[in-house]
């Protein structure tokens, strides 16, 4: 928290007497306390990613503590407070991502024209910050080890997952749930081959939601075939082996989609267009959001291949 403190302390400076034009003193001053500050709010960017991984397999530990708890789920319902601190670290992450991708955009310039910018945007990823500590103090205040939890089983695979809710499997098809991910992958192709600002606004647009989109159908379609049960569509259940040998594929090929697409996503902000300084940045950011795009629905699809192959061609839903 000490990190966007400071970060907020350059922030005020910043918004009141920045001036990338004017090339005195205090400004020189100025955008060196900002290149201190940057560093700062990059580090509380990391500790908050390395927080949400710490608040996941924490609490996936602590199930083997708790009465009835098979997993994360159970710990995390244990407690007020458990989805809602999940749900704001796991945002404060993404959002630290998207920052630190556009610090180091800002670096590349010869002038410090995204200085303000970053700056602004740190006003609301600060606060964001903040709630989420808190909600991650209440979290651990509220656990009581000696609880009954109510495990994954009874509320998850009853349709109940807090994460997303949507149409049962049996009523939505894998492919429909797929085609936003492979929208942005086409698109994305597309922004690698013929680089513009507007197709890298686009395709990072696309790419950040078919991770978003996909998420449906990993707890509707893919977990249940991970499974082999059409009921059970716990997330956390993934993190676990054998399950995990599909599971952890599924979470660094989504992760790396994600960053590569809001990476891409930020380029658009580049004041260089349409320039090759521009251009041939989000030319290889185009090519590793597709791949992780691809990525993303091989491992997605690959469990429900090897059950189709297993089976005999069976639908795990009772369909024809």
């Amino acid at each position: 928290m000490w990190a966007w403190v400071r970060g907020l302390v350059v922030a005020e400076a910043i918004l009141r007497r920045f001036r990338p034009e004017v090339r005195d003193e205090p400004q020189i001053q100025l955008e060196r306390q900002a290149e201190l500050g940057a560093r700062w709010v990059s580090f509380g960017a990391y500790a908050s990613a390395a927080a949400f991984l710490v608040l996941v397999f924490g609490a996936d530990h602590a199930a083997a503590e708790i009465r009835g708890a098979m997993c994360a789920h159970g710990v995390l319902a244990s407690t007020r407070a458990g989805f809602a601190a999940l749900a704001l670290s796991l945002a404060v992450f993404a959002a630290g991502i998207v920052w630190t991708q556009l610090h180091r955009l800002d670096l590349e310039l010869r002038t410090p024209s995204l200085t303000r910018p970053k700056f602004v945007a740190l006003l609301a990823l600060a606060p964001l910050s903040l709630a989420a500590l808190l909600l991650d103090v209440d979290f651990v205040r509220e656990l009581d080890f000696g609880v009954v939890a109510t495990c994954c089983s009874s509320s998850a695979d009853a349709g109940e997952a807090r994460v997303v809710t949507g149409a049962s499997a049996a009523s939505v098809t894998l492919p429909l749930y797929l085609a936003p991910l492979g929208l942005a992958m086409l698109v994305s192709i597309v922004a690698a081959i013929r680089p513009a600002r507007a197709l890298a606004a686009v395709a990072g647009a696309a790419s950040v939601g078919g991770v978003l989109a996909a998420i449906p159908a990993l707890v509707h379609v893919v977990a249940p075939h991970v499974y082999e049960t059409p009921s059970h569509r716990c997330l956390f259940c993934l993190l676990h082996f054998p399950e995990a040998r599909f599971g952890l594929p599924i979470y660094a090929s989504m992760l790396f989609a994600f960053f590569a697409g809001s990476a891409l996503l930020v380029r658009a902000a580049d004041p260089r267009w349409p320039s090759s300084e521009a251009a041939s940045p989000a030319s290889r950011l185009g090519k590793r959001a597709a791949i992780g795009l691809a990525a993303v629905l091989a491992t997605m699809l690959a469990p429900v291949i090897r059950y189709a192959v297993v089976t005999g061609g069976a639908s795990l839903f009772g369909g024809p």
